[in-house]
């Protein structure tokens, strides 16, 4: 339970020396050292009866809690395992280290036979949780196991919720789009100080929930523009790790000149980033290229580009445009327009003329005369 009185906090520390019980093994003993760097008990509940969570047979008059600092949170595991089977009140066990946090919970109730012994009916270790940053997991767990919400109902009605169907307004107020008053909250424009937080606390539980339903070899891939993308890689890395970072894919999002999506710069491209749940896992099996056989033509940038083939680029195919419909200088001095490439039929030019110069300028542009003898502008693809 969380959210406690005051009336039930202790914060003592206790000795280390006083938390490892004689009769363990040696290399337990030694596994206790070395993972433990603090440990307090922070809240302890004694001398009333506290409603159980799971039925009237385990109720009980005693609940501690305890803080422990460890060194990794992988050692969390073997810990409560450990002391959940060595204090005999029902015990909530917080570990943490620098970056992770989990809770141990246990159902015990004494051995029939000899009433100094404990049974551990069932056991629970949470799933890891980020310390500095929100999760919606921990959240359903703290409002689950409140204080108040226990205390005041009846084990009778502490019934388990599986109806799931919302109003509309229901799921508004769940989502946080709506208060319980009915009033819904701004929208999380660009305006707001915390845009990219709001930002962030949205993609952080639907980023561990789409990591929970892969299998160990499985991908993601996000779609995502400049604005949040060095944002994403902050919350990948703490879901997925650095180190099943993938790659980051730049795709050209937009043909031609584009529009000016910034006062400095065209922006023409937007991210795919994709990361893996257990990288050592991953195998990706490629494809052969189906038509490697027209990639034939060589020129001064094949180490760096590769070989290429040519295109036509007046098309009579796209919508006409009349930015696109502009004349091009040939070796000989005249000029072709597009339709002199499509019959002598309407047509445009696939480039716009900023993007025709500069893929004159860096190798991409080859004229030449074909077979009827007429000049044909082509890019190299």
């Amino acid at each position: 339970m969380f959210n406690l009185p005051d009336r039930y906090k202790t914060d003592v520390k206790v000795a280390l020396k006083d938390f490892i019980p004689k009769d363990l093994k040696p290399n337990d003993k030694k596994r206790i050292k070395d993972a433990v760097k603090e440990v307090r008990l922070v809240y302890q509940i004694a001398g009333e009866e506290i409603p159980s969570v799971v039925d009237a047979n385990y109720r009980c008059q005693a609940i501690q809690f305890f803080d422990i600092e460890v060194v990794d949170i992988k050692d969390a595991q073997f810990l409560a395992s450990t002391y959940q089977n060595i204090i005999k009140p029902y015990c909530v066990i917080h570990m943490h280290d620098a970056k992770d946090e989990v809770y141990s919970f246990a159902v015990k109730r004494l051995n029939q036979q000899d009433d100094t012994q404990i049974v551990i009916e069932e056991s629970l270790v949470t799933e890891k949780y980020p310390m500095n940053l929100p999760d919606e997991g921990r959240n359903r767990l703290l409002a689950y196991m409140d204080f108040l919400t226990i205390k005041n109902k009846l084990d009778k009605d502490f019934v388990y919720n599986d109806n799931f169907k919302m109003t509309e307004e229901e799921g508004l107020i769940s989502d946080g789009a709506m208060d319980s008053q009915g009033e819904r909250f701004i929208v999380n424009s660009s305006s707001q100080n915390r845009f990219h937080a709001n930002w962030m606390n949205m993609m952080y539980p639907r980023l561990q929930i789409a990591k929970d339903l892969l299998k160990e070899s499985g991908l993601i891939f996000i779609s995502i523009s400049d604005i949040e993308i060095s944002n994403l890689r902050i919350l990948c890395d703490e879901i997925f790790g650095a180190s099943n970072f993938v790659v980051d894919l730049i795709w050209a999002n937009k043909e031609g000149g584009g529009s000016s999506d910034s006062k400095l710069f065209r922006i023409k491209h937007e991210h795919i980033l994709c990361y893996a749940k257990n990288i050592a896992e991953v195998e990706v099996i490629g494809i052969p290229v189906g038509n490697e056989d027209r990639y034939k033509s060589e020129d001064e940038y094949v180490k760096e580009r590769g070989k290429y083939y040519l295109q036509k680029l007046g098309m009579g195919s796209i919508q006409y445009s009349q930015s696109l419909d502009y004349p091009i200088e040939v070796p000989d001095g005249t000029t072709v327009m597009p339709a002199d490439n499509n019959g002598g039929k309407k047509a445009c030019w696939r480039w716009s003329k900023q993007k025709y110069e500069w893929g004159k300028a860096n190798g991409f542009i080859e004229i030449k005369k074909d077979g009827s003898g007429q000049w044909t502008v082509y890019t190299k693809q």
